[in-house]
């Protein structure tokens, strides 16, 4: 077995899905899903099977992000591997909640619009997927400043950072970004992304 190195080829500023999923059906699963996900929604998938005829296959609604879906799932072929290509627009978090609840998906390894890296075990049976180098390594830590012009930047773009309460592992209190949990009970729903740095825990209520 050797380890290989596969660079996404994508133009600057494309957004794409990394993730691991297990049945030929997830074709058309994960396109209702991404097709239901908003009006105009341009998208190209693809999955790369792991059994039987070992084929590539792929869909979508835009055929620029198809051709980006295709080549890049290729090019990483690792069996039951997938890649989700945004037009533009349309970003990972308006689907990613809903994408993950489709049966087939198993796990994501990014989403992002950096410039990536995926990490390959390959041996005589086939390629698996070990990891990902998302972007650039960190140049520091940062200081007061830049904190408050990031808190400044997302306030500007409607995230707003404020947690009154909130559970994770413990309680968060101030001004903080939450990863809450989901609930495990019978009533168990798990939030959309693009919600979860606006939520309040009301009071007298547990928190997601």
């Amino acid at each position: 077995m050797h380890i290989v190195k596969v660079k996404i080829e994508k133009p600057e500023g494309v957004n794409f899905i990394l993730g691991h999923t297990r049945l030929f059906k997830t074709v058309e699963d994960i396109h209702g899903v991404l097709a239901s996900a908003g009006p105009g929604i341009k998208f190209g998938f693809a999955f790369c099977e792991a059994s039987g005829k070992c084929l590539e296959r792929w869909h979508g609604s835009d055929a620029v992000m198809m051709e980006l879906a295709k080549k890049n799932a290729l090019a990483i072929g690792a069996g039951h591997g997938f890649v989700i290509f945004f037009g533009e627009g349309f970003q990972p978090l308006d689907v990613l909640n809903a994408v993950n609840m489709a049966p087939e998906a198993c796990s994501f390894f990014f989403p992002t619009a950096n410039a990536a890296e995926v990490v390959i075990a390959a041996s005589k049976r086939g390629r698996g997927i070990l990891g990902v180098i998302d972007g650039m390594a960190p140049r520091g830590i940062g200081d007061p400043a830049e904190i408050g012009s990031q808190k400044g930047l997302l306030r500007e773009i409607g995230r707003n950072l404020r947690v009154s309460s909130v559970n994770v592992s413990g309680a968060i209190q101030g001004d903080a970004f939450s990863r809450r949990e989901w609930r495990t009970d019978s009533q168990s729903m798990k939030v959309p992304c693009r919600d979860m740095f606006q939520a309040r825990a009301e009071p007298g209520k547990d928190s997601l």
